[in-house]
């Protein structure tokens, strides 16, 4: 069976998805507060928990990204996986979807607090284009499965 391979600009997009993620993510879940200033978004100490809800996700997801997509990049690597479960394009191209599927509904959500006129300024950059731009790169990376 002849293992399947990424694209540099696949691969690439993928750890900076993954990467990305898992800052936001740990920012977020860590320091809600210091995150939210960072994303332009103003947290309350009642609303910091709603952060840390965001925070756990976009870590989750991020870690889950990087180890089935280095997992995937092991396979062609035969001496690295004598014993492993690697796994298909598929799985890799469902952790995908799914990040897809999750940034366009960021980015409707946001679009629509921009339009009622909940976020402004740096909000209004770092959420909806922020996650337009991972749905994006993730799409291209699916691409290439």
């Amino acid at each position: 069976m002849t293992a399947q391979k990424l694209s540099t600009i696949a691969t690439a997009s993928i750890g900076f998805v993954a990467i990305g993620r898992c800052f936001a993510g740990g920012i977020m879940l860590l320091a809600p507060r210091l995150g939210g200033q960072l994303f332009g978004i103003s947290l309350s100490p009642e609303s910091q928990v709603f952060g840390r809800l965001f925070g756990i996700r976009d870590l989750t997801l991020g870690v889950l990204l990087w180890k089935v997509s280095s997992a995937f990049h092991s396979m062609s690597r035969p001496q690295d996986n004598a014993n492993l479960i690697n796994p298909s394009a598929m799985d890799l191209r469902t952790v995908l979807t799914i990040g897809v599927l999750i940034d366009l509904v960021d980015v409707v959500s946001c679009l629509i607090s921009a339009y009622r006129g909940e976020i402004q300024g740096k909000a209004l950059f770092w959420g909806p284009c922020g996650a337009a731009i991972f749905a994006g790169l993730q799409w291209l990376a699916r691409r290439d499965l």
